[in-house]
């Protein structure tokens, strides 16, 4: 690998692909967002398929979790454990609320802000 890149697998706006489905088996964040419907900003048509796959408006992407206990150069927004969600060509790192009825994502390298709300499950 590349000696310097760190944990996150983002350096600025540069980043590989994230492998979708990662950290999901037996996760129990994973387990609470398999087969849910959400509204990315408002604008719905965002689904965490079971298997790591992502259906988007924008296409397709993955999602997985992030492992607990690296620094993601992001102020804390992941402390307390995000899933990630890749898509149209942008990471973004995702925190759910504790009702597991809202989320927050925050797109690597801009650290742009979106919210996002559950619509239901399968």
């Amino acid at each position: 690998g590349i000696e310097d890149w760190p944990d996150s697998k983002a350096f600025g706006t540069v980043g590989w692909r994230r492998n979708w489905g990662e950290g999901i088996q037996g996760n129990e964040l994973a387990e609470r967002i398999k087969g849910s419907k959400w509204k990315w900003a408002g604008i719905p048509g965002l689904k965490f398929e079971p298997n790591g796959a992502l259906k988007t408006p924008w296409g397709a992407g993955g999602w997985g979790i992030l492992p607990g206990g690296l620094d993601f150069n992001d102020g804390g927004f992941c402390k307390l454990g995000c899933a990630f969600a890749d898509f149209g060509g942008a990471l973004h790192n995702v925190q759910f609320g504790g009702e597991m009825d809202s989320f927050k994502a925050m797109r690597v390298g801009d650290g742009v802000v979106v919210e996002g709300t559950k619509v239901g499950s399968v």
